[in-house]
């Protein structure tokens, strides 16, 4: 069923698809209703669509037989979609075009159409070279060069031809090279968050690789992973001069390019958004932001990461209502249910963070005009399966909330069991050198039982390391911003406020006044 809605939500946008699926299938025809159904969002799951349509029979075979003419017609419909609207850029309407044409001319030459067949490759390898379509040229280079080798014999075009073979040939190598050295360094991160300083060694190793065989190409996708690498040498070890440096130099490359660039100068002004969250720095995060923004589709995957890192900057800056309104506008989106687990399970995250600034009194919904679902912890712990087996990652975050809420709750028992939990994760998983931030925030968190939940116990105890911590500053600490929703100095502020000065014993919410605690 997530496949055909996928596909609605593309082709039901536009006016020429929906017209010609009314008159091929017809306006009231079975075919029509499902459409229809699935657009307006009306069925879960296979299973309700198919009690829809076969209430009173098995209907398991006809189902799956209505489905798949379904997604045959939506297949169609795709060539349809009208690619000429200003809302997508000059290459964006070149690669559609292109592409649509190259299929054309593929299913003529495949019916022995040669003459239209090979006038359309001429069209497509016009566009393909334009543009930087590398795969696309070269397949192109290889019809025409066959075709007047081999057909026509013309000596002169075949020599063109196969010299532009081999050019597309070498540089679709080297992307592939350069995209194949990226995935493996970037597949790490995919799952888990934790930085791995190695990251940056194997980063340096394979740009080297790539770096002598690029010289020369101005290729789009090869600079493209490249640049990516280079990127990650310098993140995974926090090296925020050089991520802009590099973000920089590679805006000047596709800034340069004859045609609009899009989608490279979105992650170049998106990896400078996350230094400016990094570093706290809300008046170039937001002009920055306000840059990338005007490069990104809504619903699109970038875009949904956009709006992560400006969720925390505005955390990071006490913006929280923003902040609120930020992830309303992405879990809401028609697109947000399309996208990976791992993607969702960030914002249950963020969401929790949000209900804890509710409790206290950080965000208030009412005056903001904020809607949000009712927060269970059980259930907040259900959906984040993913990041609850990442051990030195997002499963941080995820740890400290439980502890957050069940303090601001009085409920000291289970918080002591939560944070004897955590101790033991930190000695387990945590690395000190990876996540010094989170593993000295941990040991702050243990002196609040030691403490007896006493306010003044509790800040004395914690005095050495919350000194410590005031020496490690997000900016500079090896571990990425997103692990700190809410900076930890700015949570410890939140936590400590909700202590009192009374000391805490025995069974669950029972108090017992005293002197403050040494």
């Amino acid at each position: 069923m997530n496949v055909l809605k996928e596909i609605v939500q593309i082709v039901g946008n536009d006016k020429c698809a929906l017209s010609w699926m009314t008159s091929e299938a017809g306006p009231s025809s079975m075919l029509t209703e499902f459409f229809d159904m699935i657009l307006e969002d009306r069925f879960q799951n296979d299973e309700e669509a198919a009690a829809h349509f076969y209430p009173s029979s098995d209907s398991t075979a006809s189902y799956r037989k209505l489905k798949a003419r379904l997604k045959n017609q939506l297949k169609d419909m795709l060539f349809l979609i009208d690619t000429s609207q200003s809302n997508y850029s000059d290459r964006e309407k070149a690669y559609y075009q292109s592409h649509k044409d190259w299929a054309a001319a593929n299913v003529l030459l495949g019916k022995n159409a040669r003459k239209a067949g090979i006038s359309l490759t001429h069209d497509v390898l016009r566009y393909a070279e334009k543009y930087e379509f590398s795969n696309l040229s070269l397949e192109a280079s290889r019809v025409l060069r066959l075709h007047y080798g081999a057909r026509e014999g013309n000596a002169k075009k075949y020599e063109e031809y196969k010299e532009k073979c081999a050019l597309y040939n070498e540089i679709c190598q080297v992307e592939n090279m350069a995209e194949e050295l990226y995935t493996d360094l970037v597949i790490e991160y995919v799952n888990n968050k934790t930085i791995k300083e190695e990251v940056s060694v194997r980063a340096l190793e394979s740009y080297k690789k790539l770096e002598e065989r690029i010289k020369g190409y101005q290729s789009y996708r090869a600079n493209l992973y490249t640049s990516l690498i280079r990127l990650m040498i310098y993140s995974s070890v926090n090296d925020y001069k050089n991520i802009l440096r590099v973000c920089d130099e590679s805006i000047q490359f596709y800034e340069e390019k004859p045609y609009f660039a899009k989608v490279p100068l979105q992650i170049y002004y998106f990896q400078k958004l996350i230094c400016h969250a990094q570093l706290r720095d809300y008046e170039l995060g937001m002009a920055t932001a306000e840059k990338c923004r005007s490069y990104l589709d809504d619903g699109t995957f970038n875009w949904f990461k956009f709006k992560e890192l400006a969720f925390v900057l505005s955390m990071h800056t006490k913006k929280y209502a923003q902040a609120a309104h930020i992830f309303l506008e992405a879990t809401e989106h028609k697109r947000f249910e399309f996208l990976p687990t791992v993607v969702k399970e960030v914002w249950k995250i963020y969401e929790a963070y949000l209900h804890y600034l509710i409790e206290m009194g950080a965000l208030h919904p009412e005056k903001e005009k904020i809607v949000l679902d009712k927060f269970r912890l059980g259930k907040f712990l259900n959906e984040t399966v993913i990041f609850s087996k990442d051990k030195s990652g997002m499963n941080i975050p995820i740890l400290i909330v439980q502890i957050l809420f069940l303090i601001h709750q009085r409920n000291y028992n289970e918080a002591v069991e939560r944070i004897d939990a955590i101790e033991k994760y930190r000695g387990r998983y945590l690395s000190k050198k990876d996540n010094l931030r989170s593993f000295i925030f941990i040991k702050m968190l243990l002196q609040i039982p030691l403490g007896m939940f006493h306010k003044e116990g509790v800040i004395r105890k914690a005095a050495s390391y919350v000194k410590k911590f005031e020496t490690i500053p997000v900016e500079i600490a090896n571990q990425a911003s997103t692990l700190e929703i809410i900076p930890y100095d700015n949570l410890w502020e939140m936590l400590i406020s909700s202590l009192e000065n009374q000391f805490y014993k025995g069974p669950r919410g029972t108090k017992k006044k005293g002197k403050p605690a040494d």
